[in-house]
């Protein structure tokens, strides 16, 4: 068997991320619980403190990266945007500043 070749270089655009889920379609919150079974705000933190402390499964990160970016990246896949890495996913719920949720990469 011939030996697993690299991973090209992603060119996607840089990987920090602020999500704002009031800026959401109806058919990107179809879309989410299609890809992960659960209704989007039975996910997300509800205050300050929930965010500090939340840390969202593999399937609930890829699917918001993937609602997050294909606006950006029209054509992006669930499956892509498994393969984008994050430095830090920031949280915005408007009016105030966005909080640093500790997902992936992040140093809180």
């Amino acid at each position: 068997m011939a030996p697993k070749q690299p991973k090209a270089a992603s060119t996607a655009p840089s990987s920090s991320i602020t999500f704002n889920p009031n800026d959401l379609s109806v058919n990107d919150l179809v879309d989410f619980e299609e890809a992960t079974g659960k209704d989007l705000f039975e996910v997300l933190p509800t205050d300050a403190k929930a965010v500090e402390d939340w840390r969202p499964s593999a399937k609930v990160m890829r699917a918001l990266l993937w609602i997050a970016r294909r606006r950006e990246q029209p054509g992006l896949t669930l499956l892509e945007a498994g393969d984008l890495t994050i430095e830090e996913f920031v949280l915005d719920f408007g009016g105030d500043e966005p909080r640093p949720t500790g997902g992936a990469g992040s140093t809180s």
